[in-house]
This record gives C-alpha cells, structure tokens and sequence, in this order.
C-alpha cells in the first residue's frame, strides 16, 4: 500500500491528516495550501514522520547540522522589456524590407525583443513560413541592415541589456543565438538564410553571412545546398552571369586560420591548422591531439580560399628568414673565380644545405678546442686550420658562417673547374688551398631577408622582420601570436576575429565596431560604478545626518 503525506512549513492545522490513502484526496488538499509539499511512501511511518518534520533526508557534517549539497541556482530575472505585438513585428519586417538603418537600429536598442524573443530565439518575423531576420534581409539583399543585425545580436552586451543582469551563461546564450540566426531554416522548404542570399542573388548578404564560421551550408527538404540554386529565384535584374559568378566564388569552401590557446596559460599557444565552416576546426594534418589539452580558439583570421589560407597559416608558424651572404675584398687571385654562386645562396639557402652535407663528409670536420678555438681538418685530422680569436661568442659565430660558406663556395668552385677524372684527394687540396686563402680576405657577413628582399649587415641584424617577430613571441607569451596573425591578416587583406576576455567576445578593436564594443562595455561599466556610488552614498547620508545634529547638540 502506498501512503501520501502532506508537510506545511510553519503551521499545524487539525485538518490535514498525518497521511492519506487516496491520492486524489491528497492532492485537493494540497492545491489549498501554496507552500505545502506533498511525498509517496511505502510505509505509514515514514509518512508520519514527513508531516510531522517534513524531509529528514539531509546529510549532516561533521557537527552534527544540516549540510546542503544542492547548489543555489541562479535564478534570471524577468525581462522588463515587453514583447512587441503582431501589428509592431509587421512594420517592424517592413523597416527591415525598405532597408530603413536608422529607424530599425533605434527600435532594436530600445527593445531588444524586436530581435529576441521570450526563449532566446530569434524572433519569427512571419509567422506561416517562421522568418526571422536574416531571411527577410537575404531575399531583399540589404548587406548593410544584415551586418547591424549579425553585429547587434553577437554582442554579449545585448544579452545582459534584455535580461537586465550577466550570468555566466551569457556568452553560451549569445553564442547560441548567432548560430540559430544563421543557420535556422524556414518552415516551409527547410532553406536557411544563406539559402536565400543564394537563390535571390543577394551577393552583398552572402559575404556577411559567410563572414561567420558558424554559418555552415546545409541542405534543404530538396537536398539542395545554398551553391546548387544560384539565382534560380533572382529577378531579371540579378539573374546575370556577373553575379551568379561572384557567388559561386564566394560559396566556394571558405576556410579559416585559428590561435589555441588554453585559459591557465600552462601550455604554449599554436597556430592550428586550416579549417572549412563545413568542418571541424582541425584536419587530417592535425589530429585533437596534437592541440594542447583545454585549450579554446582564441583569435582566427579568415574567410579566404584553401590555398590562401595554407600559405597565411605557413607564414604565420614560420617568422622571415634571413640567409647569410659572405661579403669578400676583391683581390687579382678572386678575379678569376666566377662571382655568379653569389646570386645563388642569396635567394635560396636549399643550395647550402646540401652542399654542407655532401662537402663536409668529403672534406672538413669540424670540431672546437679545449679553449673554444675552431678547428678544421680533414677526414685524417691533418692540416688543422685555428681561428684564434677574441674569443667572444658573437664573433666566434661569425667567423664559422663565414668559413662554412667559404668552403662550400670554393669547394663547388673546386668542383666545376676540375676534371671528373680527379681523385677525391686531389678535390680535398684544392678546396682547403683556396678556402684558407679567402678566409683571410672575408670581413663579415651580409643577411638577405627572403620576405623583404633588403640585405642587412650585422649591425641591424635588430632591425630585421625576422627579429622583431620573434622577440614578440619570446616576450608576449600572452598575445603574441594574436599581434602577429592581426598583422598578417592586414597583409593578406582578410578578416581578423580576436577573443577579449573584458567583452566576452570576438571583436577586432582596430575597426569601428570593435571599438563601438569598446566604447559600449566602458559606458555599462561606468552607468555600474555610478549606481553603486549613489547607494553608497545613500547608505552614509543617515549616518552624516546623525553626525550633523550630534555636532549641533
């Protein structure tokens, strides 16, 4: 049998029994009383003890009191704003449909129900085919009016101005949000808003709405995807091949360049691989876990095609590089050697490398002294040349450039004006003859940057792409790959999407609306801190009225 008992906080009354039987019986009583609970139970005991002290299934700690396990759950308030009428969302759509910017920015900052609505959706614009805004943007081609809406409703700000408090599910909900805006299809043939800027010939739509990662093509209830019905509703005057064309290119699979980086900064930041909006944000070329462990998409440039978005990608792991070119005295004896291996290591430095492992397993080992002295020699330790110099590790530095590109020089040099009938010994002589003779002439070396095109001697070495680059991301540990991907996208002429952790979004603050949000999150913060000084200063008015008639009395 089962036994339903009733527990009313705070008051005793005859009329509710211990227990009950029938629970309809139950629950008559308990519809009368707002604050009363009511509990099964398999035994009449039990039911007693619930109506008597209600729930008793509460862990006690260590001395003995009631210890709560349920965390507090933060209850939203409501929004004060209220929901706009069927007649205000009408002229509401039309604003959108005669691309009136100025009345549809001030209606959206004065309510900002016209764009959400009660559940954190978007609100339906029409009701039968359910449009939100995008959709009514896409089918008229308003570039403009779908940036002040994609740009209204990513701002986390937004969110807190509808709800009237922040949470720490403010950034989930404004997330969440831009990704129904974007990929919420209609009712009637399941097409999204890129769906309409495609087949209505919207060119200037579609670029903002790919603009978005979270804008991922889908197919409709035909299983057709945004690229296979191209202009197919268009009128006469978008349904040309210009426009068809410059869709198509811009439908084509867009792909994106992220920075991971983890919260706690425990590991090392990198740049990660390419990826498409159809697809998650790694490839085959790196796997989930190659990407450090905790770690989000902090910063991303993009959209832009694969082949752009590879060599952005390459750029950005691999800072300029700076090839060393010997610079020689002319003298009579070097007149007669051909000058043309110079061009060579100045524009590539592959050359170098394998002449050094092919030159110097014939030729030279070289090896350092006791005393930190350079030493070369051949294969049969004979011969040893030293470089007694200052000593000073720069120097030293220098001076093994200069003889390893000496040598391989005159070694190459050696190659072509002998014979191939000429022992490898005869080879040997030869380069280390001549190598010993120009490395008395050398004085330094110049530096070719390969991304520059500009030579530097070693005095500006400071001066150079290559150095300052990695001085950032020896020094910024924090935001150093974020300052070197901001630059390069400028160069690459894309977009540049950076993580703020003071906005709690993306936002690039060297354009207009990065700065707007800036501009936005200070204005909240300081309308914040002037509340809090007028209720401070409420609080202390009652107490310097009690000190001013004390000091009267």
């Amino acid at each position: 049998m089962k036994y339903f008992a009733i527990y009313l906080p705070g008051q005793k009354e005859l009329a509710i029994k211990e227990y009950y039987e029938n629970k309809a019986e139950a629950l008559t009583i308990l519809k009368s009383h707002k604050e009363a609970r009511l509990k099964e139970f398999a035994t009449a005991q039990d039911a007693r003890d619930f109506h008597r002290n209600g729930d008793t299934n509460i862990n006690l700690n260590e001395t003995g009191t009631p210890k709560q396990e349920a965390a507090t759950i933060e209850r939203v308030t409501k929004s004060a704003f209220p929901g706009p009428t069927s007649q205000k969302l009408v002229e509401f759509r039309k604003l959108i449909e005669g691309n009136n910017l100025a009345r549809v920015k001030s209606l959206i900052d004065q309510n900002p129900r016209f764009l959400i609505s009660s559940g954190d959706t978007p609100t339906v614009l029409k009701e039968g085919t359910r449009y939100n805004a995008l959709h009514v943007v896409a089918m008229h081609d308003h570039g403009e009016m779908c940036r002040l809406i994609l740009r209204t409703i990513e701002q986390s700000d937004y969110i807190t101005l509808l709800h009237g408090q922040r949470t720490p599910s403010t950034t989930e909900v404004c997330e969440i949000l831009l990704d129904m805006y974007l990929n919420t299809p209609d009712k009637s043939r399941g097409e999204t808003p890129l769906h309409f800027a495609a087949k209505y010939g919207s060119v200037s739509v579609v670029k903002e709405l790919i603009a978005y990662p979270q804008c991922k093509p889908s197919k409709n209830k035909d299983g057709l995807l945004p690229r296979d019905m191209i202009c197919s509703r268009a009128n006469s005057v978008k349904n040309t091949a210009e426009i068809a064309q410059s869709i198509a290119n811009l439908l084509e699979e867009r792909y994106f360049v992220p920075v991971w980086r983890s919260d706690d900064a425990c590991v090392l930041p990198i740049v990660g691989e390419p990826f498409s909006s159809s697809s998650e944000p790694f490839t085959s070329n790196q796997s989930p876990k190659e990407i450090p462990v905790d770690s989000k998409i902090k910063a991303y440039a993009g959209p832009m095609d694969r082949d752009q978005a590879q060599s952005l990608c390459t750029r950005w792991r691999t800072p300029p590089r700076l090839i060393p070119s010997p610079r020689l005295i002319p003298s009579p004896r070097e007149e007669s050697v051909d000058s043309g291996y110079l061009d060579r290591f100045q524009t590539t430095s592959t050359p170098l490398r394998k002449a050094r492992r092919l030159n110097f397993s014939l030729a030279h080992d070289r090896s350092y002294s006791r005393h930190g002295e350079l030493e070369l020699s051949d294969s049969n330790g004979k011969d040893r040349i030293r470089d007694k110099g200052t000593g000073e590790v720069e120097s030293r530095a220098v001076d093994e450039l200069t003889r390893d590109f000496l040598s391989i020089l005159n070694i190459n040099d050696s190659i072509d004006r002998t014979s191939p009938t000429d022992s490898p010994e005869t080879l040997i002589n030869s380069a280390s003859i001549e190598s010993t003779f120009l490395l008395e002439r050398s004085e330094t070396f110049d530096y070719f940057c390969n991304e520059t095109k500009q030579q530097y001697d070693r005095s500006s070495l400071a001066d150079t792409p290559s150095y300052r680059e990695r001085q950032i991301r020896v020094k910024d540990q924090r935001k150093g790959l974020e300052t070197i991907g901001r630059q390069l996208a400028s160069v690459y002429g894309v977009e540049w999407h950076e993580y703020w952790e003071f906005l709690g979004e993306f936002a690039n603050l060297a354009t207009p609306d990065g700065l707007q949000k800036f501009e936005n999150m200070l204005a909240g913060r300081s309308k914040v801190s002037s509340i809090d000084d007028v209720q401070q200063e409420q609080k202390a008015k009652p107490n310097s009225h009690l000190e001013a008639v004390n000091t009267s009395i």
